[in-house]
C-alpha cells in the first residue's frame, strides 16, 4: 500500500468494506518511525505518534477524526496536525467497491497555520483486497519550494496504485506507487513509490516499507526531508469495523 504513515487512518477510512447492518466503530494507534506524506517527512524525519476513530454506518456512510505529530519544518517544534474526513462507499459487482470522501486537514499548533490548510477529495477503486487505484485532488493545497520560497494555494492532485498479496503466517507483501501532479505550482510533479512487507497478530499489525521518492520531489520540501528510507511501524487496531 503507497499511501504512507501520515495517511494511515485515511487508508483505514476509505478501505471498501462490506454494508454493516448496524453501525460500528472503530480506531487505530500507530507509532512510525516517520511522519511520511507521499514520500516527504512530515516530521523532519523524527519519529511521529498517530490516531484514528471512525464510525461506519448501515448505508455505506462513513465518518473518522485523525491526529499526528508533525514538525514540517526543521526549525520548528514538532505539533499534530488533524484532520477530519467524511465519505460514502459500496460494491461495483461482485468484484469491485468503490469509496469516495472529503477530508479537511489543519495543523493549528504549526507556525504560519494558514500554509498547513487544506481540502481533499479523493476516490478509491479497489479490487477485492489485492489492488487499489486512487485519485485525490485539492483545490486549494499550498506548497514549498527551497528555490521559491512558499508557493501560494493551487490545485493539485495525487494518482496512486497498490497492490498487496496475502503470505503465510500472517504476512502480507505489499508495493505500490504514486504521482503528486503538483503543475498548477512549478509546471512540475515528482514520482513516489515504496515496497515492502506487514505482519498481523490479532490487534496488532506491524509493517517494514522501503520508500523512495523522486528526485523531483526536493523541489517541494525542506531540506533533508526527502530521500530514500526505511519506514517501520507498528499499530493496534480496536473495534475495527466489520
Amino acid at each position: 500500500m503507497i499511501r504512507t504513515a501520515s495517511v494511515v487512518a485515511a487508508c483505514i477510512l476509505l478501505a471498501p468494506r462490506a454494508v454493516a447492518a448496524q453501525p460500528s466503530w472503530g480506531g487505530s494507534v500507530t507509532l512510525a518511525s516517520n511522519h511520511l506524506l507521499r514520500g516527504i517527512s512530515r516530521s523532519s524525519n523524527d519519529p511521529s505518534l498517530s490516531t484514528e476513530i471512525h464510525l461506519q454506518g448501515p448505508q455505506g456512510w462513513f465518518t473518522g477524526l485523525w491526529a499526528a505529530t508533525s514538525r514540517a519544518r526543521p526549525m520548528d517544534d514538532t505539533a499534530v496536525e488533524v484532520a477530519a474526513t467524511a465519505g460514502w462507499n459500496g460494491a461495483l459487482g461482485a468484484l469491485w467497491h468503490w469509496s469516495g470522501s472529503y477530508s479537511h486537514y489543519e495543523s493549528p499548533w504549526q507556525t504560519d497555520t494558514s500554509s498547513y490548510r487544506y481540502n481533499e477529495f479523493t476516490l478509491d477503486l479497489q479490487l477485492r483486497d489485492a489492488l487499489l487505484l486512487s485519485v485525490s485532488w485539492s483545490p486549494d493545497r499550498s506548497a514549498y519550494s527551497p528555490y521559491f520560497g512558499p508557493l501560494p494555494r493551487r490545485d493539485t492532485f495525487a494518482y496512486e496504485l497498490s497492490f498487496q498479496r496475502p503470505l503465510p503466517a500472517g504476512l502480507r507483501a505489499h508495493a505500490g506507487a504514486g504521482y503528486h501532479d503538483l503543475a498548477e505550482h512549478l509546471d512540475d510533479g515528482y514520482w513516489y513509490g515504496s515496497a515492502g512487507i506487514g505482519w498481523t497478530w490479532r490487534r496488532w499489525h506491524s509493517d517494514l516499507s522501503y520508500v523512495h521518492p523522486g528526485r523531483a520531489a526536493r523541489n517541494y520540501a525542506w531540506p533533508g526531508t526527502v530521500r530514500r528510507r526505511a519506514q517501520l511501524q507498528l499499530s493496534y487496531v480496536f473495534r475495527t469495523t466489520p
